[in-house]
């Protein structure tokens, strides 16, 4: 041992100078590790993300099934958009009515370049308890002529004008269209309307009335028919009288739709306005969209169009998501493969 101690005594300098080097070594060792270490979030973290699967161009039996759309997370921060067949013209605040009201305009949005008379949607935007607008479709009316469509998103009027003016109007923009259609590149004979919530309950009017509604516009244009070819109803209202006015939506809802206390001093006024009551064998094809978990419409509203439509031998498709009404609580990415079921739908229906 002692012969160990006279070396290190000797060598002493430098054995303290060779730990102090260890020592640094390590700490800036463990430094770097922690530095370069990939954190949650991080874009190395993210790369190992499973990317979105790519979405087919539409291609759907002549039936579309039932389909279930199931939430849960996406990477993508964009919904799954169909590639774009057309560059789109954006053509807003048209009238459709010779009055020029700011509630009877309309935007369109056409396919360039598309050749002959292009198949037409016209979009119905939700009323609720609160005045909305056309702007809402914005983005489906420009995806829907992307794909060979001429979409249409029409304004209509709504409180304090109440029922039937919302039907009237949606009405007479069907046959406005229809007079006009060579000025808009529109076939007449292919025409479809999409709506969403009291839209949707438009829109089933638009495919069940195969005559205008009696009202202040029932004499304009009557040479065009009001039906349309084919509707896409999204958890739109059905049997009116049997929707749940236990609750605080519908009682004001309905006073937004009909008037203040219309509804009690004429309860018959839900029955008139019930898509269910009109349906028959010469109704518009029609591809329902509802959720299961919506408590605003519920899906036996749906159900009873389903099979009141199968009675009557009209072709009749069911797209379920797993869900609340208006879509509330969805991703962009699953609203977006709804589209996608919806335009390949129309596209079936339509062929652009």
């Amino acid at each position: 041992m002692r012969w160990l101690l006279r070396l290190y005594h000797r060598y002493e300098l430098w054995a303290k100078l060779s730990g102090v080097l260890v020592f640094l070594v390590v700490i800036a060792s463990l430094y770097f590790f922690v530095l370069a270490s990939p954190k949650p979030g991080s874009g190395p973290a993210l790369a190992q993300a499973t990317p979105s699967p790519t979405v087919p161009a539409p291609s759907v039996p002549p039936d579309l099934p039932t389909v279930t759309v199931t939430p849960g997370p996406s990477p993508s921060p964009t919904p799954p958009l169909l590639p774009p067949r057309y560059q789109v013209r954006e053509q807003t605040n048209l009238d459709y009515e010779s009055a020029s009201s700011l509630d009877e305009r309309f935007d369109i949005c056409s396919p360039v370049g598309a050749t002959g008379p292009r198949p037409g949607v016209i979009l119905l935007h939700d009323i609720g308890t609160q005045v909305d607008d056309k702007v809402v479709y914005a983005g489906l009316c420009s995806l829907l002529a992307s794909q060979g469509f001429v979409a249409v998103a029409i304004n209509f009027r709504k409180y304090p004008n109440v029922w039937p003016d919302q039907l009237e109007d949606a009405q007479l923009a069907v046959r406005y269209l229809r007079a006009h259609a060579s000025a808009y590149q529109l076939d007449p004979a292919r025409l479809c309307a999409l709506g969403s919530s009291a839209g949707g309950h438009l829109a089933l009017l638009l495919g069940v009335l195969g005559t205008n509604y009696p009202g202040d516009k029932a004499t304009l244009l009557t040479t065009e028919s009001p039906r349309v070819s084919c509707v896409v109803d999204e958890f739109g209202m059905v049997d009116l009288p049997r929707l749940d006015q236990n609750t605080t939506f519908w009682p004001s809802a309905f006073d937004f739709l009909f008037g203040p206390n219309a509804v009690e001093n004429n309860p018959t006024l839900l029955i008139q306005a019930s898509p269910i009551h009109y349906v028959s064998a010469q109704s518009a094809p029609t591809l329902i969209v509802q959720g299961t978990l919506d408590t605003i419409v519920p899906p036996d509203q749906s159900q009873e169009l389903q099979q009141a439509l199968q009675r009557d031998n009209v072709p009749v498709s069911y797209l379920s998501y797993i869900g609340q009404h208006n879509f509330d609580g969805m991703t962009p990415q699953q609203i977006g493969a709804i589209n996608v079921q919806i335009i390949a739908y129309l596209t079936n229906q339509e062929h652009p």
